[in-house]
Formats: structure tokens, C-alpha cells, sequence
């Protein structure tokens, strides 16, 4: 079993394009363990409390994670370096649309996917 560290930009760009990341995951690793960290709700309890669409998409992934079989880390790190640290040296991946991340990550050779418009992985 893999373990999929998704981040707070792949949850938020999928719900703005009408899909679910956590259902993408699903299909991609069906066996794999979803995971967020403490700091990804944190953000996503922050931008709930705004009005408008971003308000609605934090609320949405916030349900969706407490339903789902969707592991929450608990970490006082920010989000990225949490990522990061839990990452690099080990066999799980990262979904995430934080390009910067991405460049990180794949210079310690950790698989990292972003979530496309049609909520696909790549």
C-alpha cells in the first residue's frame, strides 16, 4: 500500500474544475492511504470562513475528508515543509498543484502528481 500526500492546492484547483481529488487518488492507487496533514485543515478551516466560491470549496473539502477514509497527520509544521519532510525519502507520493513543491520534491526523487482540469492525475 502506497501512502498519497495530498495538499491544500490539489484539493481546492480540483472542487474549483468540478472533481473530487480524493476520488482521482482513488482511482489512480486504489489501495493507496490518503493522507492530509493537520496544517491542510487548518488552511482549509481559515478559507471556509470567507464568503464566495473559495468559502464553499474549503466547507465541501472539509465534509469530504471527515467522510472519506482520509487520514489526517498531525503536524504543527506549515504545510509544504510537512509535505516535504514527510516525503523525501520515502516510497509515497504527493499530489499537489504547488509547481514550486513539485520542483522540490522531484529533486529528491519523490513522485509527485498534479490535478489537471479534467480531474485527472499527472
Amino acid at each position: 500500500m502506497v501512502d498519497v500526500i495530498i495538499d491544500t492546492s490539489s484539493i481546492l484547483f480540483a472542487l474549483a474544475n468540478g472533481h473530487d481529488v480524493f476520488d482521482a487518488v482513488k482511482r489512480r492507487f486504489p489501495h493507496g492511504r490518503q493522507i492530509v496533514s493537520q496544517g491542510v485543515i487548518r488552511e482549509l478551516k481559515g478559507l471556509s470562513m470567507n464568503a464566495g466560491k473559495h468559502g464553499i470549496w474549503a466547507k465541501t473539502a472539509l465534509v469530504a475528508i471527515s467522510v472519506k477514509d482520509i487520514k489526517v497527520a498531525d503536524s504543527n509544521m506549515s504545510v509544504d515543509k510537512w509535505i516535504f519532510d514527510t516525503a523525501a525519502g520515502s516510497d509515497c507520493v504527493v499530489v499537489t498543484n504547488d509547481t514550486e513543491l513539485v520542483d522540490k520534491l522531484d529533486g529528491v526523487g519523490v513522485r509527485a502528481f498534479k490535478v489537471a482540469r479534467n480531474g485527472a492525475l499527472r
